[in-house]
């Protein structure tokens, strides 16, 4: 599409000039949530002090892209928001410390930075708008000089979303930095701050009159190198080729990122992509998506088609999302594992299988990922690269209905399958550091041994702990258990040194000596493999090594396939 040079105007125009016409500036629906940190919001206030302090004649802020229509007095921002926010905090601070002595300069410079009154309605409105979700707190707590106990509340709200307690959080920080900056010279400091604000901070205002414009002028800039993420540049792409459809198209897009909440939305636009096209790595995703989908037509139809795999998506994320309503307690339960394990490598696959399988299959494949999983990647610690691929590679055949049953879709990733033997091998040596895939691991063997029956080992934490037979800490009953500290330590995440105990024993149990463990605890325990711990009679690395090769032929048992 060629960019109409008489729809787009750019100037290098002053924040003072930017914030102080009659447009009010407007964060579309549809854009991120405001999202700077502490570390970006005193980076700029710091960059901006430091100017003032070597009395530079400018501050180059970069540049701010926005729509703007002739009969409307908004201009929507395409690019800069998060500048324009703390800007405009930035201001609103200022009032808020010129309030605590002076109410006729803060008057001043709400008037002239936060808020304009219409002249047609009189009704004052603020000058600067954020999205739907961050809109009602940035105008409390930033355009109505909330008090200082109405922000320290609202940082203590846990039910405030992450960007609105950033929001709160970037207020504060201004507010503070300013009245700390102020202290020797309160007024003139302000007054200062204020005139640098409005007449040398500059930034270069890119006007486009046809918004599909403004999205081709983002992506170039992205060229030039202003870094943005593979999901804003494809939203810009989309919307930039939409043309008449813009508005289908943006509401498409707006359903994904409700749909995906807080996911990684570049890493579902692979997945997507790995689930129908095969492998691609995510530097190269965005030039491949421009390439195949280049036509108006292409994109509607891809639209529609992330708007559908976005839903599954979600689905594979969330165990109690309706699509498993239908399903029963094992495929929570493996979904609920898939979730524990932190992988990712594996939904487009599940993608593929929501769209494509019989739910009967579905779940018999949901079963078959786990225990691939469990021996590839978490106990054989294998690389990623070649799960990956196969995956893909799955994915594509499940979508052809070439591979249309659980045990199809096996025999597709037999050759990252690891056998018997390296998986006994790999378990006996395993070492698991983080507490609650060890628990998992431990119950699923534990309800094994004891046939699924008499205690719920794996959901109730509150009931059954997690043991480490040679305590973490080696104190002095257990010099002997380790030639030396290292040995210690090697050993003492190893499987086999861990089991799972009722509350009320664990307590005793402690770093306690191992006999008195055995005495006072485990030989009163009603989970099987615990109890059994009393057949040693000193525990050693040596009985480590024998307990998790013990532990490692169950396994073989638990994290297996009938195909």
């Amino acid at each position: 599409m060629a960019i109409r040079q008489a729809q787009i105007h750019s100037d290098l125009e002053t924040i003072g000039h930017i914030l102080t016409t009659d447009f009010r500036y407007k964060v579309p629906p549809y854009q991120r949530n405001f999202s700077w940190t502490s570390e970006e919001v005193n980076q700029l206030w710091d960059d901006i002090t430091d100017a003032m302090d070597e009395d530079r004649p400018e501050y180059f802020l970069g540049t701010i892209v926005v729509h703007e229509q002739r009969d409307e007095k908004t201009r929507t921002i395409i690019d800069g928001q998060q500048r324009l926010a703390t800007l405009s905090m930035m201001l609103a601070a200022i009032r808020t410390v010129y309030a605590e002595n002076d109410d006729e300069r803060a008057g001043e410079v709400y008037s002239a930075y936060l808020g304009m009154k219409d002249r047609r309605t009189r009704v004052t409105e603020s000058r600067l708008s954020l999205n739907d979700t961050n809109e009602p707190t940035f105008q409390a707590h930033v355009v109505e000089n909330a008090s200082d106990a109405m922000v320290e509340s609202a940082l203590k709200d846990k039910s405030l979303t992450s960007s609105n307690h950033l929001v709160v959080q970037a207020m504060k920080i201004l507010r503070d930095s300013i009245r700390s900056k102020s202290k020797p010279k309160h007024e003139t400091f302000l007054i200062d701050l204020e005139e640098f604000i409005r007449d040398r901070i500059v930034a270069i205002l890119v006007r486009v009159g046809d918004e599909s414009d403004a999205y081709l002028i983002f992506e170039t800039l992205n060229d030039r190198g202003l870094e943005l993420s593979i999901s804003d540049l494809l939203k810009n792409y989309l919307f930039g080729k939409a043309g008449t459809r813009l508005s289908t198209v943006r509401k498409q897009w707006e359903e994904i990122v409700f749909l995906l909440g807080n996911q990684n939305q570049t890493q579902f636009l692979r997945h997507y992509w790995l689930s129908r096209y095969g492998v691609v790595r995510e530097r190269d995703l965005y030039k491949e998506m421009k390439q195949k989908f280049a036509s108006q037509s292409a994109i509607l139809k891809l639209m529609g088609d992330l708007r559908d795999a976005a839903d599954k998506y979600a689905a594979v994320l969330n165990v109690d999302h309706s699509t498993w309503k239908e399903y029963g307690t094992s495929v929570r339960r493996d979904l609920e594992s898939l979730q524990l394990f932190g992988l990712s490598q594996f939904r487009p696959l599940l993608i593929a299988g929501l769209e494509s399988l019989e739910p009967d299959q579905l779940a018999k494949l949901l079963r078959v990922v786990v225990v691939v999983s469990m021996r590839y990647s978490i106990i054989g610690s294998l690389g990623t690269g070649n799960i990956e691929k196969a995956y893909s590679d799955a994915a594509i055949r499940v979508r052809e209905r070439k591979a249309d049953t659980a045990a199809k879709v096996f025999a597709l990733l037999k050759n990252i399958y690891p056998d018997e033997d390296r998986f006994e091998a790999d378990f006996s040596l395993a070492e698991i550091s983080k507490p609650k895939l060890a628990r998992y691991i431990l119950a699923c063997i534990g309800n094994h041994v004891q046939g699924n029956k008499a205690v719920a080992i794996l959901d109730d934490e509150k009931q059954v702990n997690l043991e480490h037979v040679m305590p973490k800490t080696r104190t002095s009953d257990w010099v002997k258990a380790a030639v030396d500290e290292d040995e210690y330590l090697d050993y003492v995440n190893r499987l086999g040194n861990l089991t799972l105990i009722e509350y009320d024993k664990n307590k005793v149990a402690s770093s306690a000596s191992f006999e008195k463990k055995k005495d006072q605890a485990y030989k009163c325990s009603g989970i099987k493999m615990t109890a059994d711990l009393r057949q040693f009679n000193q525990w050693t690395v040596a009985e480590i090594e024998k307990r998790q090769q013990e532990l490692a032929k169950i396994a073989l048992k638990v994290w297996n396939l009938p195909y």
